[in-house]
């Protein structure tokens, strides 16, 4: 069976959206026959890529392979090898390649397994990095294209927050992204994406207004609320299991300075803290200019258990009162002043970048907003922290993150996600973010992560707080975020799937991140 057959059949349905389907078709491009002809021959899809993609496809003996791999912040993707590393500067370049992965799929060939990356998001080896198979490094995917009515910006996935903030800043204007500087906009948005002005315009997925994506077997679509619509609803939220986004264009807005920074008390003041934040998460007059992200830090290096508040409200007002619970309390520190977005994402970065210097895991689940949780969770990782202080180089920090009525509202509005919210209550986001230094210690944090994960779902369920949702760029392997998005939402991913995937490649061939069957 010729690989065009397939092709034919993984069209079928698509009739009704032909105006919106690009196919390949550039002049030096593999057709599906030429290109099982030379994978046939040469038995490795990245051999065959480097015909193509001259000058794009990095092999190890590459400098600029290495650069690509170091600009990974997390230690376990460094470790892995990828066969080769593709760079693309276009999505006509994308889809060259997942053609050929496709033919080399059908043909069974082992280097054709691929993983998909533009900033690294999620830290755990393999997620956004691969041993023996390819590498899509999206980073050069990285413009910023404002439209003249000032209403929409099309922006490259392979984008950090830091390149895109100061020329939306530069203009006075913002969008709903990510909150770190250095964190890469592509798998935050598609993971749903938390931003500081989501309490008025939902997660960072519910503001794109269209997906222009590669999907197998190399055919590049644009997914919105008019074409493609079923594909544009399952892209957030949905993750890598779909296609490869090659350009998001996300609604922007008029945004000038705002108020923010950081607040750092005593941890003495933790049940005042812990009240204050309850108090805030709360949806009974929320005020969706407001954001709030507390954090319990601790070093086996250092004193143990230091609070600090990342707090920002999005108008130009000095010491609004929605944070006085707060503020109020004795400060050891108060960075807080009127300033632009870019700079806030910066000081914010400053903070955990030195915490990054190693290997990283995450691990998190939501529960129903609770004071008595908050501090629930904070004692069980704290006797967790107990039981790996003597692992070199240890550094971990207890988040909490308000996701309100005011922020899950809003998807609906917009086309819909898959998040499975949309009736939720004011939940919060708990997240044990953990770094080291040595690669012998990685099973023992992972075994005692998914004890302490295991004990504090428990304690969730016990205090009748437990909430099903995952957020998906926290996540690691054993949280099973997709399924947290019910079982309507995982039916339609996977109706979704079969559609656009119809040999499903990118469930079986990129095995990083979460799959539809997890």
């Amino acid at each position: 069976m010729h690989f065009s057959s397939i092709i034919a059949s993984s069209l079928v349905g698509w009739t009704a959206h032909a105006a919106s389907i690009t196919k390949v078709v550039a002049r030096d491009n593999p057709s599906a026959e030429f290109a099982e002809t030379l994978l046939k021959q040469s038995k490795s899809c990245c051999n065959v890529m480097d015909q193509f993609l001259p000058g794009k496809v990095l092999f190890p003996d590459n400098a600029l392979y290495a650069t690509s791999q170091q600009s990974f912040w997390s230690m376990q993707e460094v470790d892995l090898t990828p066969t080769c590393i593709v760079s693309p500067s276009s999505a006509n370049d994308v889809a060259v390649g997942v053609l050929i992965l496709s033919v080399g799929d059908k043909l069974g060939i082992t280097d054709c397994n691929f993983a998909v990356r533009s900033g690294g998001h999620t830290p755990w080896g393999g997620a956004a990095n691969i041993d023996e198979g390819v590498t899509f490094d999206l980073q050069s995917l990285n413009q910023v294209d404002i439209a003249s009515d000032r209403k929409t910006a099309s922006i490259g996935p392979g984008n950090r927050w830091r390149n895109i903030y100061p020329k939306l800043d530069a203009v006075g204007l913002a969008m709903v992204g990510g909150r770190v500087a250095p964190v890469g906009a592509g798998g935050l948005i598609l993971g749903g994406g938390i931003s500081y002005f989501s309490p008025r315009k939902g997660f960072s997925c519910d503001n794109v207004v269209n997906f222009q994506v590669v999907v197998a077997p190399g055919v590049i679509l644009d997914a919105n609320k008019d074409k493609n619509a079923d594909l544009f609803k399952a892209l957030k939220g949905g993750s890598n299991n779909f296609g490869i986004v090659t350009r998001f264009d996300v609604s922007i807005f008029e945004q000038g300075e705002l108020w923010g920074g950081t607040v750092i008390t005593d941890v003495s003041q933790m049940d005042k803290i812990n009240e204050f934040f309850e108090g805030f998460a709360a949806s009974d007059g929320y005020d969706e200019y407001a954001s709030l992200i507390t954090t319990y830090g601790f070093s086996n290096t250092s004193s143990p258990w230091v609070h600090s508040s990342n707090v920002i409200y999005t108008k130009p007002e000095e010491n609004p009162p929605v944070y006085r619970g707060l503020t109020s309390l004795p400060q050891l520190l108060n960075t807080t002043r009127i300033s632009t977005l870019a700079p806030l994402t910066e000081e914010i970065a400053a903070s955990t970048e030195v915490a990054m210097q190693g290997r990283y895991y995450f691990s998190t689940l939501s529960y129903i907003n609770s004071a008595a949780y908050m501090k629930a969770f904070f004692e069980l990782c704290d006797e967790w922290q107990k039981t790996v202080s003597d692992v070199e180089g240890l550094f971990g920090a207890v988040t909490y993150q308000p996701i309100p009525k005011a922020i899950t509202s809003k998807g609906a509005k917009q086309g819909g996600n898959v998040l499975g919210l949309d009736n939720a209550p004011d939940i919060v986001n708990a997240l044990l973010g953990v770094s080291w230094a040595n690669k012998a210690d990685d099973e023992r944090i992972n075994a005692s992560l998914k004890d302490l994960y295991t004990k504090a779902k428990a304690k969730c369920v016990e205090m009748e707080v437990d909430h099903p949702y995952v957020y998906l760029n926290y996540a690691l392997p054993w949280d099973k975020p997709i399924a947290g998005y019910g079982e309507a939402n995982v039916a339609f991913l996977k109706k979704t799937s079969k559609k656009y995937d119809y040999a499903g490649l990118f469930q079986r061939r990129c095995p990083g991140g979460f799959k539809l069957d997890d």
